[in-house]
């Protein structure tokens, strides 16, 4: 499994990958050195399927 993993607006990253049958955007941020929040999760625009 791979994504793509870009910056988004201030300390946010987004992630796009295949998952199942389809593709998903996932914003997240850091939090400190070892964890993650999941900001939201959602099928990926026709824009980022073509990243």
């Amino acid at each position: 499994m791979s994504s793509l993993v870009i910056p988004a607006k201030e300390d946010r990253f987004m992630a796009i990958g295949v998952l199942r049958n389809g593709v998903i955007a996932v914003v997240f941020a850091h939090i400190g050195t070892e964890g993650i929040s999941i900001i939201s999760m959602r099928d990926a625009s026709r824009k980022e399927r073509n990243l």
